[in-house]
């Protein structure tokens, strides 16, 4: 649908029967009359402003601010997003420079380290490893940290026959006297951990040298 401003050859956009141009006209209070036409590559009339102009001559927020009556003024310039300045670490920054995270760590006199990510399975299997402990009345509890640092210590392979490790195994069983701590705890195969179950150390490592002959 044309534009109602006769000599306009633009399509109307508005309610109005009006292109946009004419429309921010109406909304000012004026008379329809001729649009200004400007070059392309002219930039905002408001002085200041480098934005690429729109429909008025102005740029989109200027304009904006004329169809809402308000006066001209300088726009908000909005601030990038910068991120944490640790190597590799992509958060947000919160402050100094830094996410909340590495900021937590430098209050608390740490040297920075890069930010696990929780895997919620691996989370649940050390509440499930925790909640066993307890319910033996054993001493001692292992942190995600803690049971990682152990894993790590072996080169996640199992501690008893050296394939990958899919678990982690309390070398001195809970039945036994053994403890929850972090020290007692070993990554295991699915293999070993299921066939060790209560038995002790020496006791294991004795079926296994049976199973390799």
């Amino acid at each position: 649908m044309k534009c109602r401003y006769e000599p306009c050859p633009r399509q109307s956009a508005y309610s109005s029967g009006c292109c946009p141009g004419h429309n921010a006209q109406l909304k000012r209070g004026q008379s329809l009359h001729d649009l200004k036409v400007y070059d392309p590559n002219q930039g905002c009339l408001f002085p200041g402003c480098d934005n690429n102009h729109s429909y008025s001559g102005y740029c989109n927020g200027h304009a904006q601010q004329l169809d809402d009556g308000r006066p001209l003024s300088l726009l908000r310039v909005v601030r990038p997003i910068y991120v944490c300045s640790f190597p590799g670490c992509g958060r947000k920054h919160e402050a100094h420079g830094l996410c909340a995270s590495h900021r937590f760590q430098r209050n608390k006199g740490w040297n920075l380290r890069p930010i696990r990510i929780p895997n919620p399975k691996e989370s649940e299997r050390i509440r499930q490893l925790n909640r066993k402990v307890r319910k033996r009345d054993a001493p001692g509890y292992a942190t995600s940290e803690q049971v990682e640092a152990r894993k790590a210590f072996y080169g996640y392979r199992c501690a008893y026959c050296g394939d990958p490790a899919m678990e982690i195994d309390h070398c001195i069983p809970l039945a036994k006297g053994g403890s929850g701590w972090p020290a007692n705890l070993v990554p295991a195969c699915r293999h070993c951990n299921a066939v060790k179950n209560d038995k002790s150390i020496w006791e294991w490592l004795f079926i296994l040298e049976e199973e390799k002959v």
